[in-house]
């Protein structure tokens, strides 16, 4: 590794540590937050080595706290999110100069989103349309998401890294949820997400893992967050775990290995799952959606389904004016006043809504492409027998995204190109071995 180039990137590091630390203090943030964050941002210096490391410290900044809280916005308000992100990249272009192992290569699909993405944005801005950022919906979040990507799909090989992932990626979660208490826990629709989306990922532990003990530690994961998802009695995660729990029934039906006691109690499973939800309170926050008024949490609803077929149909009049590069990435909140007068700058609660009016028909193609084709390639590597368990969990996290997404905006959740990358890595490894 060049040593000049080292010393830049220590110094870079360096630099991003001392920004953080004056710019949280002076903004207000507790001694011990700014500690934590300090303590995630050294992972970075040991990235050049261990790439993987720059992945955690990514992961633990983003999602280490509330989505909805003051802290999370401070960090949103400092970049500090994207200077992680850049820090990573730099990370991995260093290790990449010293080592000799096969590079995994971004998807063509994928290079094609992020560079129509990039498109989109200086369309948007030389037509001047009215660029306000929507700070939980930064445009910046594609730039994490394609690093993000990259990073883990070159890095990740190993079944203990990947066990190793899916641990830090429950504690982060069950972490969080601690610490916000199940008041705070209740309808937070990030965290939710983040639950339905990891518990398949943690799964790959419990299989994976090589005694005994350790599975029952990824179970007892599995079942938290499992928990947390309960508690938070989110819409779309409950959607997105309805669509894991199925393809991952037919998963199991269709493995001729499987014993016939396993297949048949799957119904039964299902069966009982669906009348604990249809006799719990979670039934009624769906009742929630065209009886807004008559549930303990309607104060809190901000979406019923009048609301949500609003924001839709005012995504597709986007479409329709800016058909082939949209309104622009980050800018559906700032735009909905313009084609529904009175509405606050919501987002569009639904990842197909949002991509195709802010990167137009081609950007949503393009973006159904990339899921698509990650899809079939683990159901390719799934044919592998050692690779098997890992696809088939990580074609169910993604399922769970995917589904969850039709009724969230989540289309620039950097977790999901996480995942994507993750899954590169498995179907890349699979295809040497053929």
């Amino acid at each position: 590794m060049a040593k000049p180039l080292l010393t830049a990137y220590l110094s870079a590091w360096l630099a991003l540590s001392a920004y953080l630390v004056l710019g949280a203090l002076a903004r207000g943030v507790p001694a011990t937050w700014v500690a934590v964050w300090v303590a995630e941002l050294a992972l970075l210096a040991a990235a050049p080595r261990w790439p993987l490391l720059a992945v955690a410290s990514y992961l633990l900044m983003q999602y280490g706290v509330s989505s909805h809280g003051s802290l999370h916005d401070i960090l949103l308000s400092m970049r500090m999110v994207d200077g992680v992100a850049g820090l990573t990249l730099a990370a991995w272009a260093l290790w990449r100069r010293s080592t000799s192992t096969v590079r995994v290569p971004m998807p063509r699909m994928a290079v094609a989103l992020f560079g129509w993405i990039a498109i989109c944005i200086a369309v948007a801005v030389a037509d001047g349309l009215p660029y306000g950022l929507f700070a939980r919906h930064d445009p910046s979040a594609f730039f994490q998401a394609a690093v993000l990507l990259v990073v883990v799909a070159d890095t990740l090989r190993t079944r203990r890294e990947m066990a190793w992932v899916s641990l830090l990626l429950a504690s982060i979660v069950i972490a969080r949820a601690v610490l916000q208490a199940p008041g705070g826990i209740h309808l937070e629709s990030y965290l939710a997400t983040l639950a339905v989306v990891c518990i398949p990922l943690v799964l790959i532990g419990a299989t994976t893992s090589p005694d005994i003990s350790r599975r029952a530690v990824f179970w007892l994961l599995a079942t938290a967050l499992a928990v947390v998802l309960v508690i938070g009695q989110n819409r779309a995660a409950a959607v997105a775990a309805a669509a894991a729990v199925l393809v991952f029934a037919l998963q199991t039906a269709w493995r001729p290995q499987r014993p016939r006691r396993a297949v048949l109690a799957l119904p039964v499973v299902l069966l009982a799952i669906a009348a604990w939800l249809l006799s719990s309170d979670y039934a009624a926050r769906f009742r929630s959606l065209w009886d807004a008024q008559n549930h303990a949490g309607a104060t809190l609803d901000r979406a019923t389904a009048s609301e949500r077929l609003t924001l839709w149909r005012a995504g597709w009049d986007m479409a329709i004016d800016h058909p082939v590069f949209g309104v622009g990435p980050g800018n559906y909140p700032v735009m909905l006043s313009m084609y529904r007068p009175g509405m606050d700058p919501l987002a569009a609660h639904s990842n197909y809504v949002q991509m195709l009016a802010e990167t137009g028909f081609v950007g949503l193609t393009l973006y159904l492409a990339v899921f698509g084709s990650l899809l079939v390639a683990l159901g390719r590597a799934a044919r592998d027998s050692e690779a098997a368990p890992v696809a088939r969990l990580l074609q169910v996290s993604l399922v769970a995204y995917l589904a969850g997404g039709a009724f969230n905006s989540r289309h620039d959740f950097v977790l999901a190109y996480v995942i994507a990358g993750w899954a590169c890595a498995v179907a890349a490894a699979s295809r040497r071995k053929a």
